[in-house]
């Protein structure tokens, strides 16, 4: 009796380990698998700085260019000038994330650190290879390298050190820049610590280049709008997101 009991409990935690490591190897396998919409937001982010460093050019040299492909070059350069760049640097950042969150989740934060400056090394060593050919497009892997080193220590912070210090991120892009992010935090309000954040990332994109501005906020978020005005943003245009009932 006892020997067909233990032969049946350990039947039943064979049974209880086989769903478990299935689960395991589906997990794993989620894990690693690609996230085809990222990749072709990246794709479309690449081929839309292309488009804005030489769709103006290939256009002036076309020969007997009709009306029409002189507007439709006019169209695709209004749609990727300064969008491009927004979203290839907003890719840039998801992309460290989903490299190192599994080694983040494990607590090898060391090892995430080393994955990121590998990483940063091999693209600006690309970066520099392409530089050195003199293309006729502008190369911005180098400063991509730069960004992911910059970034690369704050993987060693807590969750609430990035928080206080990630609160501003401001893309430039030819003579437009574009304000992605802005927070400050609830405690630090009405300090003048978001002026001086906001002030310090329009004076860096002005000093790149940069001579006008575009950001969003929600029509309700009145303090935002008001600190906005003051450095004299306007509203444009608004939109809505609607919601099924």
């Amino acid at each position: 009796m006892s020997a067909t009991s233990g032969s049946a409990a350990d039947a039943a935690g064979a049974a209880r380990r086989e769903p478990a490591r299935a689960a395991g190897s589906a997990a794993a396998t989620a894990s690693s698998s690609r996230i085809v919409a990222i990749d072709l937001a990246r794709w479309l982010a690449i081929v839309g700085m292309m488009s804005a460093h030489l769709l103006s050019s290939v256009a002036g040299s076309w020969t007997g260019a009709t009306g029409a492909q002189a507007q439709a070059a006019d169209v695709v350069l209004a749609g990727a000038n300064g969008n491009a760049s927004s979203l290839f640097a907003v890719l840039a950042g998801v992309s460290l994330v989903l490299a190192t969150r599994s080694m983040l989740a494990r607590g090898a934060r060391g090892a995430a650190l080393r994955s990121v400056l590998g990483r940063a090394i091999v693209v600006g060593a690309v970066g520099v290879v392409l530089a050195s050919t003199a293309p006729p497009v502008y190369v911005v892997l180098n400063f991509l390298a730069f960004a992911m080193v910059v970034a690369a220590p704050l993987l060693l912070l807590p969750s609430w050190a990035v928080g206080a210090v990630a609160v501003a991120l401001c893309v430039q892009d030819n003579d437009l820049a574009g304000v992605m992010s802005f927070a400050v935090s609830q405690t630090v309000r009405r300090q003048g610590i978001g002026s001086e954040i906001l002030a310090s990332a329009l004076r860096w994109a002005r000093v790149s280049g940069a001579r006008s501005a575009w950001l969003q906020v929600e029509a309700d978020n009145e303090p935002a709008i008001a600190l906005y005005r003051q450095f004299g943003f306007r509203k444009v245009y608004e939109y809505r997101y609607w919601r099924k009932g």
